[in-house]
């Protein structure tokens, strides 16, 4: 239930980035940054620290995949829209089904194999195929965005045996917000940097960093002590649903809504709800 809750708050995310008047790069930089500034508050109260310096190289490393996957998703968004840059991030359980084995040293569940297909089923019914204009780049960024992600959290799993949620989590926007500011100091973006932004601009991104960032990321990172990479990335799933409803709602972006879409919105239901199944079974 705690999951679904945080999937469902990601699910403003995409929304929250097509709000935002801002480059991906520079969206991603406030984020990171504000994510990090609260979750230093927060590791503050819990005493969470990293004490080893090859565990905090790890956290600074998967920071840096985190911000791939966030600039990704964000881009796809604002080449194309909401829905587009969400139907691509379902694939995040197939890559997952291939990935976390080979990164945690353990065979294939071909079960997952088959969950994970099933979504891509459901995104190949979903997306419109039969329209034109910035979707099919949309849509690969979107999958560029769904790799990332499969990477990083696997890559959580592993790193939470050797440290806590908060400090891991810490590191991690730390690593990401120094690479970002590297990267925008050697584009010469200088005034993306030292420029504050709007009040509708800021009021959006402390709603991203604080809400939809720190508290949910670090929610999600703990929650992986008690159930699999590949449920997490299954069930966030859910949120592309979740964010093209909103959309639907916010941006009314209804001309993408028909027959074919729904089906293929039921199918990937349908596998995240026989995965929590599977596993109850399992268990």
């Amino acid at each position: 239930m705690a999951l679904h809750g945080i999937v469902f708050i990601w699910g403003f995310t995409a929304i929250l980035g097509k709000l935002i008047d801002l480059p991906s790069e520079q969206l991603v930089w406030w984020r990171m940054g504000i994510a990090w500034i609260g979750l230093w508050v927060i590791s503050q109260f819990l005493h969470a620290k990293i004490e080893s310096k090859k565990v905090r190289w790890k956290a600074w490393g998967i920071g840096i995949l985190v911000a791939l996957h966030w600039y990704f998703f964000f881009e796809a968004a604002k080449v194309s829209n909401v829905t587009i840059s969400l139907l691509g991030l379902s694939a995040t359980a197939f890559f997952t089904s291939f990935f976390e084995p080979w990164v945690l040293k353990r065979n294939i569940d071909w079960k997952e194999v088959g969950l994970g297909v099933v979504t891509l089923i459901g995104i190949g019914i979903a997306f419109p195929f039969d329209r034109s204009g910035n979707l099919g780049l949309g849509f690969f960024y979107s999958l560029l965005a769904a790799l990332f992600g499969c990477s990083f959290s696997t890559l959580n799993s592993m790193l939470l045996k050797e440290s806590t949620a908060a400090g891991i989590s810490k590191h991690e926007f730390l690593g990401g917000f120094v690479a970002l500011t590297f990267l925008l100091l050697f584009q010469n973006n200088h005034a993306q940097i030292f420029t504050l932004p709007s009040w509708d601009n800021l009021k959006y991104l402390l709603l991203l960093g604080l809400i939809c960032t720190s508290f949910a990321f670090l929610a999600s990172v703990y929650l992986m002590k008690f159930v699999s990479p590949f449920t997490i990335n299954l069930t966030v799933n859910l949120e592309p649903v979740y964010g093209i409803l909103l959309a639907f709602w916010i941006f009314n972006e209804q001309e993408l809504f028909s027959p074919k879409f729904i089906i293929g919105a039921l199918v990937v239901f349908i596998a995240v709800f026989a995965n929590a199944l599977l596993k109850k079974m399992k268990s």
